[in-house]
């Protein structure tokens, strides 16, 4: 059954395009599962209700027809996830508020049937802004791009080849007291070499160069 979607609502899909990121990008994924957006789907049928206390138990059945909110959002992968139930309160205050669903649903599926209240939208982007961490923002793209020239003309970085790199920009850093782990080093090198590749262009300075006589 298709859905219209009201106008105070948008797909996940449209908040990534809001917050321009390219269709790749994985920071609409990763605001799901920490909690800072909170999507809806649209019931129209049956649901059995979540018993109250313990773990999730199904009880009678009764007619769930509107907008409801995701909950118990499990995360099952880096990027992915397990929805099992919904309820109609954003933040029911115990199990009996809730409705199970007949096949839980992963990150896929809520892209493909999830929306967001506009005025969630708006929260989360004040969140993110207030934490230094607007998605889709100019500076991501420029900090990623400082990263990659610093790579390839500071320390020759190649990701088609095994390097050091990581570990000595860690060694650095604890020399300087400013601590980071390899691991988390590694993940933005490889993010910013990704995204913008650095191209090798020929120095316009270079044939000039070569005619000049030795000293």
């Amino acid at each position: 059954m298709r859905v219209c979607v009201p106008a105070d609502y948008l797909t996940l899909h449209e908040v990534r395009e809001r917050w321009k990121l390219p269709a790749d990008s994985l920071d609409v994924h990763r605001a799901v599962l920490k909690g800072i957006l909170r999507p809806s789907l649209f019931c129209s049928g049956e649901l059995a209700m979540a018993l109250p206390g313990g773990p999730l138990q199904a009880g009678e059945r009764v007619p769930v027809v509107g907008f409801v909110y995701v909950q118990c959002l499990r995360q099952t992968d880096a990027f992915d996830c397990e929805v099992a139930a919904v309820s109609r309160e954003r933040d029911p205050v115990d199990d009996g508020a809730l409705f199970l669903l007949g096949q839980p649903l992963a990150m896929a599926d809520l892209f493909a049937q999830a929306v967001v209240m506009a005025e969630d939208v708006e929260a989360a982007e004040q969140q993110l802004a207030a934490n230094g961490q607007e998605l889709g923002a100019k500076e991501r793209g420029s900090l990623l791009r400082l990263i990659s020239i610093m790579l390839a003309d500071g320390y020759r970085y190649d990701p088609e080849r095994r390097s050091a790199v990581a570990a000595e920009i860690c060694t650095a850093g604890a020399g300087m007291g400013l601590g980071i782990s390899e691991g988390t080093a590694l993940k933005f090198l490889r993010m910013a070499v990704a995204e913008y590749p650095p191209e090798r262009v020929p120095s316009a300075f270079a044939p000039r160069a070569a005619q000049l006589p030795h000293a």
